[in-house]
């Protein structure tokens, strides 16, 4: 058996071919091509964050508000419209949960589970709709009305924080100002094409 010499190696490694695009490049200070090009992916990456959050808005827009043409439509797109300023300006959703004007409260008999045998027969299931973004949950895993009522108001705060989060990001990644209420006509109105 031949022995290998310390040296020997690294001569061995010069004669393998080379995997990628040829030699690497050398640590050093970033030049004007690499600063520009990490600027560039950085701007695609905000652009395609901006347009994510933005479909996603549009999606719920389409989905809730229906019956733009009417007044009862056009209360409820500027009701959303005030909450999303307002929301974006406490940094977090604005929501009250005693006002009645913002979350309306109602109760169901919760649907019989596996077994069947303790069937509910009282209305302890509890259904949350937040009116100005028209966004809704629901819970009846629980036997008690209030247990139920805490964590569908503990789902519903979690449902409006994403949807605020949509907004700051969309805000934050666009590269021009938005102004929220021709932003939410515009998508509402190209949803409904």
């Amino acid at each position: 058996m031949e022995k290998i010499k310390v040296g020997d190696y690294s001569d061995y490694e010069e004669t393998l071919p080379r995997e990628g695009k040829g030699k690497r490049k050398e640590k050093g200070p970033p030049t004007k091509g690499d600063k520009e090009r990490r600027k560039q992916e950085f701007q695609a990456a905000k652009q395609a964050r901006a347009e994510g959050a933005e479909e996603r808005i549009a999606k719920h827009l389409s989905s809730s508000f229906k019956h733009l043409e009417t007044d009862k439509g056009q209360k409820q797109i500027q009701s959303y419209i005030e909450w999303v300023t307002d929301s974006l300006e406490l940094k977090s959703p604005r929501l009250n949960f005693e006002d009645e004007n913002e979350v309306k409260i109602e109760s169901f008999v919760s649907s019989v589970k596996a077994g069947g045998q303790q069937r509910q027969k009282t209305r302890t299931g509890v259904r949350l709709k937040h009116l100005p973004t028209l966004i809704s949950v629901k819970n009846e895993d629980e036997r008690s009305f209030e247990q139920n009522k805490q964590q569908a108001k503990t789902a519903l705060l979690e449902k409006l924080e994403e949807h605020l989060e949509l907004w700051q990001t969309l805000t934050r990644n666009s590269l021009t100002p938005i102004n929220i209420e021709n932003k939410v006509f515009s998508l509402a109105k190209t949803q409904k094409n």
